[in-house]
């Protein structure tokens, strides 16, 4: 069912066709030395040939191409009502990490008929029909028949996964199958499979996609099978697709998933690019940096939350205060510097409506997760769902999926309490009000949930 267990929710990308190969640093090139033109003539008959001798060998070929430098679109999670935006195409800067180069791992031929198990798999992402239940189990049952095979599946696997990629399935397909497309399914029965040439093909397709959902799905694959040894690879393809992102290669997509794996493999030494990157996407650039271990990322979040040079304020202020609120109940940091934005009279009216659920208790989640390991927020606990075109950005609001402890609440009305008593805007004041009375009403709830003991 893909990682973590979950079955991807229903597509709704404006397009449904991906490209595997990234070519890392070719897309970056902005030229070529001139040959002669007979070795341009001699080049051109070796890689032809050579092209026939490959397509003799079995390989698939795709049958669907996107834009040259587009990667694979993910799987849309949510209400099938994602509109693509644009993003700012000034380039995002990072520092430059040294990956340790994988090479090829020593594969055995593909056998035809470990090429034939694959292709029953593969092919049926190139159409969208809905499958019937039948169809289905017999699908999902040669997925299991590739994974039975065990290593000698591996070669044949690795040579489909070199070419360009198929659609995704329908949504009604994806529920059915439990996987976004064949290629996240051969990649899950890779890590199923397991050893140490598994291994090697992961992460050689993790040093050449740029698919936010495949390195997000390789990494955690990776590290669970070697801890540590690929975090640094996944961080760096993180921030490779990230920076194509800003240049406009990937607009249509959610890179939802690039900002997990910034969080959860790079710790606090992505810090400076999570900051970097919420002048174009502010809801996760903050949400990663509030995510980070022991508060590490508040003292980012208030840079951002302040003026810049110019004195104007910087793109993703908004959302630093929404964060900064939402930890102020927990962090000593964002406490005091939230109460002295208040008595600096640095809140500005239109702002507090938007800082009453943080101070209430609500929290941010990405819609569109692979790492997330928490349970689906449930409906009931639901308070809201965002969509930012700007970015292609898409959160879930929510409050706590467990009971609110009586420390947890007297710590928000503590916070709420003071604020009043500094804030001289008018709008605040009423919007600390009805915080008080949703405070006030958990509480109620929680003392009904658990009343005390006799």
């Amino acid at each position: 069912m893909g990682v973590g267990g979950k079955p991807p929710a229903p597509f709704s990308e404006k397009s449904t066709v991906m490209i595997h190969s990234k070519q890392k640093a070719a897309w970056r090139a902005k030229g070529r030395v001139a040959f002669g033109q007979m070795i341009i003539v001699s080049l051109l008959l070796i890689a032809a040939i050579g092209w026939m001798v490959w397509r003799s060998a079995g390989p698939p070929m795709a049958k669907n191409s996107a834009e040259p430098g587009v990667k694979r679109s993910p799987v849309k999670q949510g209400d099938n009502k994602l509109h693509a935006g644009k993003v700012d195409p000034a380039p995002l800067a990072s520092p430059v990490v040294t990956v340790e180069r994988v090479d090829p791992v020593p594969l055995p031929p593909a056998s035809e008929a470990s090429r034939r198990m694959i292709r029953s798999v593969w092919d049926l992402g190139q159409g969208t029909e809905p499958l019937t239940p039948a169809q289905a189990a017999a699908w999902l049952t040669n997925l299991d028949n590739v994974i039975k095979a065990g290593a000698g599946s591996i070669p044949a696997i690795a040579e489909f996964l070199k070419v360009e990629d198929t659609p995704f399935f329908s949504p009604e397909n994806q529920q059915l199958l439990g996987f976004g497309c064949a290629r996240e399914a051969l990649l899950d029965a890779l890590a199923r499979v397991g050893g140490e040439q598994a291994v090697t093909v992961m992460a050689e397709v993790l040093a050449t996609t740029a698919s936010p959902r495949e390195v997000a799905m390789l990494a955690s694959i990776l590290e669970s099978a070697a801890p540590g040894r690929y975090r640094e690879q996944a961080v760096s393809a993180a921030r490779e697709s990230l920076a194509m992102a800003v240049e406009g290669h990937l607009e249509s997509f959610d890179v939802a998933p690039l900002f997990e794996v910034l969080q959860l493999f790079g710790g606090v030494e992505v810090m400076a690019d999570l900051e970097r990157a919420a002048s174009h996407w502010g809801q996760y650039a903050t949400l990663a940096l509030g995510e980070l271990p022991d508060g590490a990322g508040v003292p980012a979040l208030l840079r951002i939350a302040d003026v810049n040079p110019n004195g104007g304020p910087n793109a993703a202020r908004f959302e630093s205060l929404q964060m900064i609120a939402q930890l102020a109940s927990s962090n000593d940091e964002a406490r005091t510097s939230l109460l002295a934005l208040a008595r600096a009279d640095k809140l500005p009216a239109h702002i507090w409506p938007y800082l009453a659920g943080p101070l209430a208790g609500e929290h941010a989640r990405l819609e569109n997760t692979m790492l997330d390991t928490r349970p689906v927020m449930p409906e009931d606990k639901r308070t809201g769902t965002v969509h930012i075109v700007s970015g292609n950005q898409n959160l879930v609001w929510g409050r706590s999926e467990g009971e609110i402890s009586p420390a947890e609440i007297q710590r928000q009305r503590s916070l709420v309490d003071e604020l009043a008593l500094i804030t001289k805007d008018p709008d605040g004041q009423r919007v600390l009000e009805q915080v008080r009375a949703l405070i006030d009403q958990q509480s109620a709830q929680s003392a009904v949930a658990n009343p005390p003991s006799k």
